[in-house]
């Protein structure tokens, strides 16, 4: 097989994603990033810029792109983390920075998207020695540096928060849920001394609950030891939001209470706690750092807006360096970030951690939900932050579209951010997918446009968290310049009128859309929670002015209804009476009366649930561009399908082109002299997971790239018709990708 050479690059967001914890090597300058789903990165202080350590990661084992927690030794070339796909877990070893990774496995539950990744690190490894806090199993120790494992018992807690070790003692925050009573958490951080023997619980008091705590108590959170003192910042659970009651970090966005607390190293042991929450905030604190006499700490979900705080003599007095917009100055070096799209208000959200760099200590860098922020004055009377965010691309992709023609070459649909809209593919977009206000929308499920007139865009946004916008359908007639929302479909039902309320609160997802190829007609399945049933669609040609209940049809021609029945809308690119439906149970549907009917048939698809939201059953389907009736589906461990429909027999053709995993099929310009589209798949081709592309349908393949630029999960993927041999990647944590031809 022909093996071609290949450039990838992100088209730059930047950041975008939660960065969950921040570690210094104490002998070398080096800095070490974890993210949620985004892998792990390393900093290059002379560029400014972030490394990432996960390109390498294939789609189909993905385990290193989800950190749990990292660790260093005295070997600045060693790199310890702890990560898995839920009951997956590993301990990934490297001796060279994080070029390239050993695996060895861990008998819990370990995922970077765990309930308390916000916490501190978990992982601590001395020599051979490697202790672990899980979120499952308890705290998790091994001898041999992963080889073998065994429990050390914490009072039976079972989620660990923290793990600190130091020479004379070492330091285990827990959840406190195995020792509740009452709706209260026990007793959640304990200290052991003998070398991990004799844990019992630190000597501190912390009672003042607040009101609004759905399990009072409270929960270590980060901690950090100065060598005479030990600090430990508390957060306690907040209102119950649908997600877990029993959160106590950043993950449940909101917190009801914390405190800052502070222990002495007297005679080996530490001496019980002393309360130095600064200026006696009630709110949930996390991230803390001490370094040559400096000590900063960080609120969390403060529904007042975030601080960070500075002491000079170990918290017996405090500093605002930051707070919202009113302390400290920003250069906000990211266009999506200025307060001008975010309500006028600061972006900054979920200060989870914070470090001083110990070899400047006017250096530091916090973590936030949406990228790293960093100061070169910190000691200054007034501090400067700004994003540090070069390298960092750490957003969910849900799908990407490259339209043949206009100014904008890439349509990128993106989790939490909702939507950038490239005319230049090195540059990050000044603001896209927001309001005529400049508000934001917030994580689209998809968009499309027809072929012949991609300045027509349709997109099925949330709206954003503060209300500013509400979610629904949004239509551009600019090439995504600018959108106004459209009528919504109020009285077809009571059921759609009860999906179009929830809709229009703030971050709940709206539903797919499909636009005809003529765009007369455009389809919407109004989604009920993360799915789309068949009662949810519905079709308008004035652009909502008016709505019409679509009608769909079962194989025996009887009319389904219900809401157990679920349908995704797609449009054929040339035909624009023509829409398809993928619903459950690899079910297909046709309508060629512009979405009006859609009439089942007989499918040869293997079952797989489409109709839902796309991170929750992956697959990925793609009509292709310049040719009526045939649908490209990637199907993941089921293989890449070419499907041919003839639409007025309300028949198809069904081809397996290859069995082998692929999670997702784009179409790109024909090379020269072939009388077919290039093909482009993510998966795996003789055994070899990779990018590959075919002029001939997958019957013959060549390799794009290597195995060093893989970028872990793909959710999907497109051709670009304009510039053969350009593909473009939806990410499941490592950005927006394109792909070029190496000249």
């Amino acid at each position: 097989m022909r093996v071609v050479d290949y450039k990838f690059a992100n088209a730059p967001i930047p950041g975008g994603g939660f960065v969950t914890g921040l570690l210094f090597h104490r002998q070398e300058n080096l800095l070490y990033a974890r993210t949620d789903v985004g892998g792990a990165y390393r900093f290059d202080n002379r560029s400014g810029s972030w490394n990432s350590l996960m390109d390498s990661v294939d789609g189909i084992s993905t385990e290193l792109a989800r950190p749990l927690s990292i660790a260093l030794d005295d070997n600045p070339d060693s790199l310890y983390i702890a990560c898995g796909e839920r009951e997956n877990g590993f301990l990934a070893i490297s001796h060279n920075r994080g070029e390239s990774f050993e695996m060895c496995s861990v008998p819990a539950h370990i995922h970077g998207n765990s309930r308390g990744r916000g916490t501190g690190e978990r992982l601590a490894v001395s020599g051979s020695n490697v202790f672990f806090g899980s979120t499952d199993k308890g705290l998790l120790f091994s001898p041999d540096l992963g080889k073998t494992w065994q429990t050390l018992n914490v009072f039976g807690e079972k989620e660990i928060t923290f793990v600190h070790k130091e020479d004379s003692f070492i330091v285990v925050g827990t959840s406190g849920e195995a020792n509740s009573q009452n709706n209260v958490r026990g007793h959640s951080v304990y200290g052991a001394y003998n070398k991990g023997a004799d844990c019992e619980p630190l000597d501190y008091t912390l009672e003042e609950y607040g009101e609004e705590s759905s399990l009072k108590g409270f929960v270590g959170s980060h901690c950090d030891f100065d060598g005479r003192y030990l600090y430990i910042t508390f957060s306690e659970s907040g209102k119950m939001d649908g997600i877990n009651f029993s959160l106590y970090a950043c993950d449940s966005g909101s917190l009801a209470n914390g405190a800052v607390m502070r222990f002495e190293l007297k005679n080996g042991r530490l001496c019980e706690g002393e309360d130095i929450t600064p200026f006696g905030e009630k709110c949930g604190f996390s991230g803390i750092c001490t370094e040559g006499g400096v000590l900063v700490t960080s609120t969390v979900c403060n529904h007042r807006g975030d601080s960070i705080y500075l002491s000079a003599d170990c918290g017996n007095s405090w500093k605002t360096i930051m707070h919202g917009l009113e302390v400290g100055e920003y250069d906000w070096n990211v266009p999506y970030m200025k307060p001008e799209y975010n309500n006028n208000g600061n972006l900054v959200h979920w200060i989870n951690d914070i470090k001083i760099n110990p070899h400047n200590l006017n250096q530091a860098f916090f973590t936030t939900g949406t990228g790293i922020f960093t100061t070169d004055n910190l000691l200054s009377e007034t501090v400067l932050w700004k994003p540090s965010c070069n390298g960092i691309e750490e957003t969910v992709h849900l799908n990407v579209y490259a339209p043949p023609s206009g100014k904008v070459r890439l349509i990128d649909i993106v989790g939490d951010l909702g939507g950038f809209a490239f005319e230049e593919l090195d540059k990050p977009c000044e603001n896209s997918f927001a309001d005529e206000k400049g508000d934001r929308y917030i994580t689209c499920l998809n968009a499309d446009f027809p072929d012949n007139n991609p300045d027509y865009v349709v997109c099925t946004p949330r709206g954003n968290w503060v209300g500013r916008t509400k979610g629904g359908l949004i239509l551009s007639k600019d090439n995504c310049r600018t959108w106004r929302r459209i009528d919504c479909p109020y009285g077809l039902s009571a059921y759609i009128d009860g999906l179009l309320k929830e809709i229009e609160k703030p971050n709940v997802n709206s539903g797919w859309t499909a636009v005809s190829a003529d765009g007369r007609a455009i389809v919407w399945a109004v989604c009920d929670r993360v799915f789309m049933p068949v009662d949810g669609l519905c079709v308008t040609f004035d652009e909502g002015k008016s709505w019409e209940k679509c009608n769909i049809f079962d194989i025996d021609g009887n009319k389904i209804k219900g809401t157990d029945r679920y349908l995704k809308p797609y449009s054929d690119r040339v035909n624009g009476a023509v829409f398809y439906g993928i619903g459950e149970m690899g079910r297909l549907y046709v309508s060629t009366d512009y979405g009006r009917n859609f009439y089942e048939i007989r499918s040869e698809l293997p079952v797989f649930k489409n109709g839902r939201f796309d991170q929750i059953f992956r697959c990925h389907i793609t009509a292709q561009y310049g040719k009526s009736g045939v649908l490209w589906i990637a199907l993941g461990k089921d293989g890449l399908w070419k499907v041919t429909v003839n639409a007025e027999q309300r028949s198809a053709e069904f081809h397996r082109i290859t069995a082998e995993f692929v999670s997702g099929a784009g179409i790109g310009k024909a090379a020269d002299g072939s009388t077919c589209d290039t093909l482009f798949i993510s998966g795996a081709v003789g055994g070899e997971y990779g990018f590959y592309r075919s002029f001939d349908e997958g019957k013959s393949w060549e390799k794009c790239g290597d195995s060093k630029h893989l970028f872990g999960r793909i959710n999907a993927m497109c051709g670009d018709m304009r510039d053969f041999g350009r593909f473009y990647l939806a990410t499941d944590g490592r950005g927006v990708i394109y792909a070029d031809e190496r000249q």
